[in-house]
């Protein structure tokens, strides 16, 4: 072979490298497409342009340094001035990246609407744990996965890193088929207990795998368009177990068709209509009217069910019960009546702003008093000026209320309105500022005096008493919020101590009222208690009685140990009167009553007991 021949070889095969290198530089093959974003328990959306996790992403993102593992979250540039993002990395308890892992959000302004006609938007974490929701609308947005449950405030031009660490480090993979056999594309796979939600997809091939599962107790579910929820599979898991091998079946399930009118017959769009929750599977199944009021539910299981109706603005009604026939036309007309409306502004009384959490509730009387949105419960949330529309109700007598978590507003009494058919009311509702007593409970040496039961008498200023409690804690703290204006007596009465009272404090609407208590311990008092013979006499009760007292209300006491000694403190100047007593054997004994004079707070004074019988002894003086 010529030497000419043999460089050209040389050559080809240089050139050949060279590009395996460009094609496969870092060792790693080109990035696949990023995954879509979908709606839970929906059909998906078309796939939003996720960034990678390296600087070199597409226009519109700026920052892609790993923020600190843990439930905090940094905030970052995001190019577009009208928009943000919500993205970071999902790991294991041990490190290492979580792939194809569901991380969920919802709007948080639906949290207070009955939950079964609203579904998360999904972003599924790629190889290196990483995810991302982009082009999102500045707001408030309600972050789950794993046991995280945080609400995000999201804000235009901002980028929310939020990385997550799952509590644990096992695995649970399996297959989801239909009747046949056949494997279901996408499918979505939850693995649920009272503290976890843990969701994944399907692959192409029908395939799943849960990451970062602890040990515990848990139901896992599969749901997928046009199919029945899969029945609940009850698994329990130890720590970084690998559960393998788990088939979940998804039936086929019936469609049911419709239209939801309003008492005049016409369509109402915008109306969602709902199957109920079932225990046995997850979520429901549930679609949204179109303008004519036509709505199609696909993936209802056979047999009767009950159907659920809500729209915005409007409280859950009970629809039509109606049994399901699989292969046939299921088809249902809802009305939905009621035209009376209400309108509810929220105001503070000193002109701050609302709480960001604030809600109307509007309860029917006839409706339990429950918290939940399913049973008979409206919530709305008000528009920044502190307006809100309730519209399509039911003529009848409602209980409204404004509803916070704020400790800065007193709670509101409920309020009674009777409503009309095809008429409107107002109600107008003021927040009144809560004063709070923020104290601190001293020792005499200026040491924390913790768990000491504060006592306070709250009069306020239209005459009405209120009575709490409160306990310090370790740094001899304590708080009395949800205060009214008025005048307050706080008082503290502990074994061993000097009482403490402090009355008279004033309490003004809206304000935060510092208070130091000091604890005394006054006079100590010790000394041993022995019988006639001078054997010392053990769990005997040695009280301190004030002269002149006999309610034995407010006395200091011990009981003597082993060695017939005892000791107590809390007594103040004055005259005492101290009894001995033990009782048991069948009999009692008493030792003759004793005075002690007490000069000055704060002395130590000693007083041996001898206890006689008491049938010798004679009445003890008051």
């Amino acid at each position: 072979m010529r030497l000419r021949t043999i460089w050209l070889y040389l050559l080809i095969i240089l050139l050949v490298a060279v590009t395996l290198l460009v094609i496969f530089r870092d060792g790693e093959p080109p990035s696949a497409p990023a995954p879509p974003v979908t709606a839970a328990d929906g059909p998906a959306r078309p796939p939003a342009q996720s960034p990678p996790a390296r600087p070199d992403g597409p226009a519109g993102w700026d920052i892609f340094a790993d923020a600190p593992l843990g439930t905090t979250f940094r905030r970052d540039r995001y190019t577009d001035p009208t928009k943000g993002g919500i993205s970071g990395h999902v790991h294991d308890a041990q490190g290492r990246p979580a792939a194809g892992v569901m991380v969920e959000i919802i709007d948080a302004m639906v949290l207070g609407q009955p939950s079964q006609f609203f579904t998360t938007t999904k972003a599924h974490t790629d190889r290196n744990g990483y995810y991302a929701f982009m082009d999102l609308q500045p707001d408030r947005y309600y972050f789950l996965c794993g046991i995280e449950r945080e609400v995000l405030p999201v804000g235009a031009g901002e980028l929310l890193v939020r990385d997550v660490v799952l509590p644990g480090s096992g695995k649970v993979s399996g297959d989801v088929v239909d009747a046949a056999g056949r494997h279901i594309f996408p499918a979505f796979v939850y693995l649920i207990n009272a503290q976890i939600r843990l969701v994944t997809r399907t692959t192409e091939t029908g395939r799943f795998q849960i990451a970062g599962v602890p040990s515990g107790a848990f139901q896992l579910f599969a749901r997928a368009d046009s199919f029945t929820p899969s029945a609940r599979k009850d698994l329990q898991l130890e720590e970084a177990e690998d559960e393998s091998g788990i088939t979940l079946l998804l039936e086929s399930g019936c469609v049911v068709s419709g239209v939801v009118r309003d008492g005049a017959g016409r369509g109402l769009p915008d109306v969602m209509v709902s199957t109920q929750p079932d225990s046995a599977r997850l979520g429901t199944v549930s679609a949204q009217t179109d303008a004519a009021g036509l709505f199609e539910l696909e993936g209802v299981p056979a047999g009767r069910i009950t159907l659920q109706v809500w729209a915005e603005g409007t409280y859950t009604r009970v629809g039509p019960t109606l049994e399901v026939v699989p292969d046939r036309p299921n088809t249902v007309e809802i009305v939905l009546a009621g035209t009376a409306r209400l309108v509810v502004r929220v105001s503070t009384s000193d002109g701050s702003d609302l709480p960001e959490d604030l809600q109307v509730a509007l309860r029917p009387r006839s409706a339990p008093r429950s918290r939940s949105a399913g049973a008979g419960l409206l919530r709305a949330q008000p528009d920044a000026t502190g307006r809100c529309e309730l519209t399509r109700l039911e003529t009848g007598t409602y209980q409204v209320q404004a509803e916070t978590a704020s400790r800065l507003y007193l709670p509101v009494t409920e309020r009674s309105v009777d409503l009309r058919e095809d008429a409107g009311q107002e109600v107008a509702i003021t927040l009144d500022r809560a004063a709070a007593i923020n104290g601190v409970i001293r020792n005499t040496d200026g040491s924390s005096a913790r768990n000491f039961r504060v006592s306070l008498t709250m009069r306020e200023s239209g005459g009405r008493v209120q009575r709490r409690s409160a306990s310090s804690d370790a740094d001899g703290r304590f708080v009395f919020d949800l205060l009214p204006a008025g005048i307050a007596t706080l008082e503290i009465n502990a074994n061993g101590f000097l009482p403490v009272k402090q009355d008279n404090l004033a309490v003004a609407a809206g304000a935060d009222v510092p208070v130091t208590l000091t604890v005394d311990r006054g006079t100590q008092l010790e000394g041993r208690v022995t019988d006639e013979d001078g054997a010392p006499c053990p769990n005997v009760n040695v009280i301190a009685r004030p002269y002149g007292d006999s309610s034995f209300r407010s006395v200091s006491q011990a009981i003597t140990g082993p060695d017939g000694r005892y000791a107590m403190s809390g007594l103040r100047a004055g005259t005492y009167v101290v009894y001995a007593v033990r009782r048991g054997g069948g009999r009692s004994t008493a030792s003759q009553s004793q005075s002690i004079s007490v000069e000055r707070s704060g002395a130590r004074l000693t007083l041996d007991i001898t206890l006689r019988p008491l049938s010798g002894s004679a009445p003890p003086p008051r």
